[in-house]
């Protein structure tokens, strides 16, 4: 199997453009700049058209751990403030 390039979710998105991710995903501007931002994670479908229209170079896997590093972090913040 080839060795596909693997890019980031948050750069994926920045690439492909607000406007084409939405007609791509169906989906609102704000719900892509929710989930540049990492404040929200794609539903499991809305993962699996993310993939597709990566041609594989966003991971299921990287978009979660994307997610989780940035509640990880925003806890921390708070947990300091």
């Amino acid at each position: 199997m080839k060795n596909k390039e693997r890019v980031s979710f948050r750069n994926w998105l920045h690439a492909v453009g607000t406007g084409q991710a939405m007609v791509l995903l169906g989906v609102s501007e704000a719900t892509i700049r929710n989930w540049r931002i990492g404040r929200f994670l794609p539903r499991a479908v809305q993962m699996v058209k993310i993939k597709k229209a990566s041609k594989g170079k966003v991971s299921i896997d990287e978009m979660v751990s994307a997610h989780m590093a940035f509640k990880k972090e925003r806890t921390g913040n708070h947990a300091t403030n």
